[in-house]
């Protein structure tokens, strides 16, 4: 038995996942029919604060504590989902937009990898006594070659 891809109409096997010529996957079509969006779960503290934020948008004190709130429960992910939902209602929201864009610095100053430690010093001996012996072996193989 086939049934028909939504996106390209191609025959597939029936309970394929996905689509064999197209790629598309069937449950998130069927979600995104039935409205189902990607949802982002967070903690009950974290709701009550962005009800709070909904309550007084604003004031920009419930905001940044929202979000400093969702940094420390390491779910920046929920903060976004939100505004990005107030963005799509409307496009022109300065505090959202604003907010949006102090979760991306955020999220990127979180990713940036330290800066390697210096070298310790006994690191650093190793390097010179090495550099040392490739010097001693090479003038061993010039002196050995001179002389013949």
């Amino acid at each position: 038995m086939t049934f028909s891809c939504p996106k390209c109409s191609y025959q597939n096997p029936k309970g394929s996942a996905s689509c064999v010529q197209c790629l598309v996957v069937f449950e998130k079509v069927e979600q995104k029919n039935l409205g189902i969006q990607n949802v982002v779960s967070a903690s009950t503290y974290l709701q009550q604060l962005w009800e709070h934020v909904i309550s007084d948008y604003g004031n920009k004190e419930f905001h940044e504590k929202f979000i400093q709130t969702a940094l420390a429960e390491k779910n920046l992910p929920f903060a976004s989902q939100q505004y990005r939902r107030m963005i799509e209602i409307n496009s022109a929201d300065d505090i959202a937009l604003k907010m949006r864009d102090r979760i991306i610095q955020l999220v990127t100053v979180a990713y940036v990898p330290p800066a390697r430690p210096p070298l310790s010093e006994n690191k650093r001996w190793g390097v010179k006594i090495f550099v040392f012996i490739i010097f001693v072996i090479l003038l061993v193989l010039v002196l050995q070659v001179a002389l013949k």
